[in-house]
């Protein structure tokens, strides 16, 4: 009789806590939100919460032969929902992959599972539950009679096993049944591709080797020639060239003022010919990099 009576107010403050959830979000969104975990009009985490502080605040009451003071109310409601969000996040989230609440915009949030705000209202909450709320439920559920809360019991908790039973189901089996239409439909589209794609290009390989004759390779050799040399003169002009056989890079440098000069010098004759100033590192790195070279001897 005791567990179908919290059973049966559970299942009514689940009921109360879907239609603040749905309203709320509803106005917030200007459209129709069924908000829960479940398909039912039904949000267990509400329930839960509400059924834990009417027995705490009834159990502190008997110890202390007077009701529980309104603050002490409040922190156990803050408190207690905020570890009671925080655990059904966490829980649903990696049992299901999913996420029923966000709090990652609202100032002062964990994770995005609980806030400082929500757990604020949620201890206001607490206190509404315990001096408006549960008196009311509870004088409903006690004009009942006994076997008619035991029957009350005994079918909600079928409804409610059935609809988490098809909710787990759906939530669990729908990303099975993506994953393996997903792979299965790539593995037919790869087989397809393969079948049709291979044979395909082999023909239109063999008739080209077919129907190309001497004249057109000819041709084709003579563009691709053209277009190599092309490609050479541009990176030779990109790069820069120089007599490597009778010129070396050399830095002049002056030893009074420091100042340097690159350019090449005639490995024969000794002439050298300037090609820049060395204002900077910047400089020298430019001009190795114009004729590709690493290292270059310095004379002063």
């Amino acid at each position: 009789m005791w567990i179908s009576r919290l059973f049966v107010l559970f299942m009514i403050y689940s009921f109360f806590g879907w239609v603040y959830e749905s309203s709320f979000t509803t106005l917030m969104d200007g459209r129709w939100q069924n908000r829960g975990f479940l398909y039912g009009p039904c949000c267990p985490i509400y329930g839960v919460g509400a059924v834990l502080i009417t027995q705490i605040a009834e159990k502190v009451g008997s110890m202390q032969n007077e009701p529980m003071p309104l603050w002490s109310i409040f922190l156990v409601s803050f408190v207690g929902s905020a570890v009671l969000e925080y655990v059904t996040s966490y829980t649903l989230e990696k049992l299901f992959h999913a996420i029923w609440w966000d709090y990652s915009r609202l100032p002062f949030n964990l994770n995005g599972r609980i806030s400082l705000f929500t757990s604020l209202g949620f201890g206001f909450a607490g206190i509404f539950v315990i001096h408006v709320l549960a008196p009311l439920v509870e004088s409903w559920v006690d004009m009942l009679s006994a076997i008619v809360i035991e029957l009350m019991s005994l079918i909600l908790m079928g409804v409610i096993g059935s609809d988490i039973a098809l909710t787990a189901t759906a939530l669990v089996g729908f990303a099975e049944i993506v994953a393996t239409a997903e792979e299965s439909f790539n593995e037919r589209m790869e087989l397809l591709v393969r079948r049709a794609y291979r044979p395909a290009l082999r023909r239109v390989t063999i008739f080209r080797i077919r129907n190309v004759d001497s004249a057109r390779i000819k041709r084709l050799r003579e563009r691709l020639s053209i277009k190599i040399q092309d490609i050479g003169k541009s990176i030779s002009e990109k790069i820069g060239d120089f007599d490597q056989k009778n010129y070396e890079p050399v830095i002049k440098a002056s030893i009074c003022n420091g100042e340097q000069v690159v350019g090449f010098k005639n490995k024969h004759t000794g002439e050298f010919q300037e090609e820049q100033y060395i204002r900077s590192e910047a400089d020298l790195e430019a001009f190795k990099k114009k004729y590709g070279l690493t290292n270059i001897r310095k004379e002063y």
